[in-house]
């Protein structure tokens, strides 16, 4: 069975580490299920992703407009994270 990927998690590893391969390494999956995952991000938005002619791998200026966003909600995202982890962890009653 396959690993899936968020693909917005390659393209901010992408963003650090230039390599669509680590990216996808880091997420704990092989460059296929990252390219698989980025492809069909690409097709929902209509745009690239990538820069497909770059070496090294090069988001695409569109990538690079959308990564203070991206940042934000991924930190967001891991703040939340914390909080339910901390609210499910604790011995304190559930209200219902």
């Amino acid at each position: 069975m396959r690993k899936k990927i968020n693909p917005w998690d390659v393209v901010l590893l992408m963003a650090q580490n230039y390599s669509l391969s680590k990216a996808a390494a880091l997420l704990g999956a092989d460059r296929s299920t990252a390219s698989r995952a980025l492809k069909q991000l690409e097709e929902t938005l209509g745009f690239n992703l990538i820069e497909k002619d770059s070496k090294p791998a090069r988001l695409s200026d569109n990538a690079r407009s959308l990564l203070p966003s991206l940042r934000a909600l991924n930190h967001a995202q891991s703040q939340f994270d914390l909080t339910l982890k901390s609210i499910l962890s604790a011995d304190v009653p559930k209200s219902g």
